[in-house]
């Protein structure tokens, strides 16, 4: 497999220390804009090269977005701009004009903001690894997150004579759900019907006639969460 490097150049840079704070508003409260500070100085960010000729989507979204990043020390970086790399599951920062790849494991959450609308994304372990999942739905005894992702998919010659193989590099965009129940930790679900009936099968005729009135679909992961909060209000 070719060398990822090609696409992803990591170089370790230290983060100059910020003398000034305009631009990263403390919402702590007073007295703790060094702080978040210290934690951007501690973190030691990464540089970042974004060129990238492949075909497909890497990021959420490609271009920059205002966001705003939670660290595990609850501070609080507002109004930055934010990609998220779905290949790496890696949250880019651009700090005074440079790309930094931020430490996923001082990261307790962010937020992206397009065109008015927020996602929310929780930093949340899942089989001995650390993940970047986006809240769907939480409610008092079951969370919905979604996971986003891409693989590389690497151009092949293939028999040119027939016109088999992949002419180009590009990146296959994936999703998967999950759901946490009480301390069972995170299971990945199918968002099908059947499926969904099945994971809430002890309403289940409810939940079938809930969705027909509502005219829902469960694919639609706002309908998804839907389903789950009503669920949650019949299941006592």
């Amino acid at each position: 497999m070719k060398q990822l490097s090609r696409y992803f150049a990591f170089a370790l840079l230290l983060l100059p220390l910020w003398s000034n704070s305009q631009g990263l508003p403390s919402l702590t409260g007073a007295g703790r804009q060094h702080d978040i500070e210290t934690w951007l100085e501690r973190n030691k960010l990464r540089s970042f090269n974004e060129n990238d000729d492949t075909l497909g989507d890497r990021f959420l979204y490609e271009e920059w977005k205002t966001g705003s990043v939670e660290t595990t020390d609850s501070l609080k970086v507002d109004k930055i701009e934010l990609k998220y790399d779905l290949l790496f599951d890696a949250l880019i920062g651009k700090i005074r004009g440079s790309m930094t790849t931020l430490r996923k494991e001082n990261i307790r959450n962010f937020t992206v903001i397009d065109n008015g609308k927020k996602l929310h994304f929780q930093t949340v372990y899942h089989n001995d690894r650390m993940l970047f999942l986006q809240i769907i739905y939480t409610g008092t005894s079951i969370n919905l997150y979604k996971q986003h992702s891409v693989r590389l998919e690497e151009k092949d010659a293939g028999n040119q004579a027939y016109g088999s193989g992949v002419a180009y590099d590009k990146y296959v965009y994936k999703e998967e759900f999950f759901i946490e129940r009480g301390e069972s930790g995170l299971t990945s679900i199918n968002n099908s019907k059947g499926a969904i009936l099945k994971l809430l099968a002890d309403k289940k005729e409810e939940i079938k006639d809930y969705i027909k009135r509502e005219s829902l679909n469960v694919k639609e992961e706002q309908d998804l969460g839907l389903v789950l909060k009503y669920y949650e209000s019949i299941k006592n």
